[in-house]
């Protein structure tokens, strides 16, 4: 199956709007809001406690804790990173159930990743759906 037959025959579209979701929507104020008012949240968040991480986990880097507080777009920390106690800057507001397959905008399906986790993700995600097609 060429990637491009694949793209096709895995479009969604929303009835009411018409909206392609694989490209489009995030290319539109919608997503633009939603996602800055979800990093402004995380980043807050983050911000309490990045201290705490870092001094729990010898492998953190000072660099990233520096990064953190230097980043120009004032990006929270990756959510999966966190999770392993590593202090790493996001870079993709990711959905966590692609809305391609049904995953909604709210903030319980969102996450903040780095741009390997993303690519990484997205990788596995799409490895899964072609082996199921």
């Amino acid at each position: 199956m060429k990637s491009s037959d694949f793209r096709e025959k895995n479009k969604v579209v929303e009835p009411k709007t018409g909206l392609d979701f694989s490209r489009e929507f995030y290319q539109t104020k919608k997503w633009r809001d939603i996602r800055e008012e979800y990093r402004k949240k995380k980043r807050a968040e983050h911000e309490k406690i990045i201290f705490k991480v870092y001094e729990n986990n010898k492998d953190n880097s000072p660099e990233e804790l520096i990064k953190f507080f230097t980043d120009e777009r004032e990006n929270p920390l990756s959510e999966k990173s966190l999770e392993k106690g590593i202090i790493k800057v996001a870079d993709v507001c990711d959905h966590i159930k692609s809305r391609r397959y049904g995953g909604s905008d709210d903030e319980s399906n969102l996450q903040w990743l780095t741009k390997q986790e993303h690519t990484e993700k997205t990788r596995k995600e799409s490895k899964n759906q072609y082996d199921n097609d």
